[in-house]
């Protein structure tokens, strides 16, 4: 159920790295998906029957889902698509992927175990034990798809496999994968934001 995929397949894979996904402050997710310029891509008719439809299958799948098209256009040539997410469990779940925005606390009592190095917005070693010792205070997004984050808040730490790209919005470092080329994540990422 991946628009990504059916976008990035217009074009080149790198292009995912343009795809962001906004998390407010209470919560809820807003998903801009980029596609390619350099590729032929699809009508716009055609992508919005596409993105409808895939979306009227989840939101009658999932009882309680609130996945909505916001829009859906071609701009000089770039397919664009922007959807809504009533929280991070409807995009997990409609991208059969992981994604978790919360507390530290709320992530540990998920199962998400913070076994991995952290650096400070500086680029510094960061210790796991100063991370977890706020883990009612800080908020962490959890992914493990190439895609950037943008948060109310600012990110203090992020995992070694992550960069902050500006105080609010941060995501994988690029990791080619060379047996096709597509940017990849290793392990899950870890974006930590107060």
């Amino acid at each position: 159920m991946s628009l990504i995929l059916f976008l990035t397949a217009c074009g080149r894979k790198s292009e995912i790295q343009e795809t962001t996904i906004s998390v407010s402050a209470k919560g809820a997710l807003t998903e801009e998906i980029v596609g390619s310029k350099d590729k032929q891509n699809y009508p716009l008719d055609e992508l919005r029957a596409f993105a409808e439809d895939d979306i009227k299958r989840y939101n009658k799948k999932v009882k309680d889902g609130q996945v909505d098209l916001k829009s859906c256009e071609i701009k000089s040539g770039v397919p664009r698509i922007k959807i809504t997410y009533g929280s991070w469990k409807d995009y997990a779940d409609y991208h059969n992927s992981v994604f978790f925005y919360g507390t530290i606390e709320e992530a540990k009592k998920k199962g998400y175990d913070f076994d991995t190095k952290f650096v400070d917005n500086n680029g510094d070693t960061a210790a796991s034990s100063t991370i977890l010792a706020n883990d009612a205070n800080w908020y962490v997004v959890i992914l493990n798809e190439p895609i950037r984050v943008k948060v109310s808040k600012d990110f203090i730490y992020v995992s070694e496999n992550a960069k902050v790209i500006h105080a609010k919005e941060a995501g994988p470092r690029e990791k080619k994968d060379q047996e096709n080329g597509n940017i990849t994540t290793d392990a899950l990422v870890y974006l930590i934001c107060k």
